[in-house]
């Protein structure tokens, strides 16, 4: 248990075992226990399924979904077309861009994935983006989101 002290001018925290810790170092607790629960929320057993995300777009009008990621790592965004969505759709390109201004050759710096999508003719397409290493066959994505494009 921790419990609010006074030492001297600073506020501090005493631990059950006596120890005392200053703010920031409560601080960084607090924020390294926060972290694990977002990295937990994400982790590949409860894949974080982004379903019923709707697009309004009209025919002949590109569209561009962006996908934050870290390709540094291994993983990439890998696109699947729905049952009769490449009738529907071009896909015009889809590639990593650096996130901000990075300095060229830094390791370990994140990206933004960008894929530009023209819709053909009026109708419903479904298109799945699986955020996984190509060589891990046996993991399940880290990642899927799941768009439906409505084409007037």
């Amino acid at each position: 248990m921790i419990r609010p002290c006074r030492s001297g001018r600073k506020t501090a925290f005493k631990r059950s075992d006596g120890h005392v810790m200053g703010r920031l170092a409560m601080r960084r607790r607090v924020l390294n226990m926060l972290a694990g629960l977002v990295l937990a929320m994400g982790a590949p057993g409860g894949a974080a399924l982004a379903a019923g995300q709707i697009i309004e777009a009209a025919a002949g009008k590109q569209i561009m979904i962006t996908l934050k990621g870290n390709p540094s790592t291994g993983y990439g965004w890998h696109l699947r077309l729905g049952k009769g969505a490449d009738k529907l759709l071009r896909i015009d390109g889809c590639g990593w861009q650096r996130k901000g201004a990075v300095r060229p050759g830094l390791v370990g710096a994140p990206g933004i994935y960008r894929c530009r999508i023209t819709p053909l003719a009026s109708g419903r397409a479904r298109i799945e983006f699986r955020y996984l290493r190509p060589w891990e066959h046996d993991k399940p994505p880290l990642r899927v989101k799941v768009f439906e494009i409505r084409i007037r």
